[in-house]
């Protein structure tokens, strides 16, 4: 299964900043303008295209995935004590209690959770899922920078 992920780093404080990134990364990637629509459901796609994308900012970068098949990318900024104060409501208890002290294995299975959350679309999804590493179901991969993690995940 072929996957493009594209990422920029900057200052992406703001939604004007992250869609022009968004729009740069395709831009270069395409040859030309793309525009994005989004389904009822809010995910983006690209009209005339023959496959999916799946998007992702934060203050420190943005990320685009592009493959032929289902899709999920979050890339996160490293916001550990936010993600520690409330892990418990997003993390399930197994996962919680491995992860919360190591900012590493918590932003992996975060950032995991997200990009299969977006993967799926949402459908199916419950607020307290195990990632589990190797997941049996998704291939996962995980990217950590000394600015942010990137999580990409398709199906198996």
């Amino acid at each position: 299964m072929e996957c493009v992920v594209l990422v920029t780093e900057g200052d992406f404080r703001t939604h004007a900043s992250q869609r022009e990134a968004v729009a740069t990364l395709l831009a270069g990637h395409f040859g030309h303008t793309v525009e994005i629509a989004h389904t009822e459901a809010g995910a983006p796609y690209i009209q005339r295209f023959n496959g999916y994308i799946s998007i992702s900012h934060c203050a420190v970068a943005v990320a685009v995935a592009i493959s032929r098949h289902p899709v999920g990318v979050d890339i996160e900024g490293h916001r550990y004590e936010k993600m520690r104060r409330i892990a418990h409501r997003y993390v399930s208890a197994e996962t919680i209690d491995m992860d919360i002290d190591s900012p590493t294995m918590l932003s992996a299975t975060w950032c995991a959770k997200e990009a299969i959350y977006k993967l799926h679309r949402g459908e199916g999804f419950s607020s307290h899922v195990s990632v589990g590493f190797p997941s049996p179901k998704h291939i996962l991969t995980i990217k950590h920078t000394k600015n942010y993690t990137l999580a990409v995940a398709m199906e198996r």
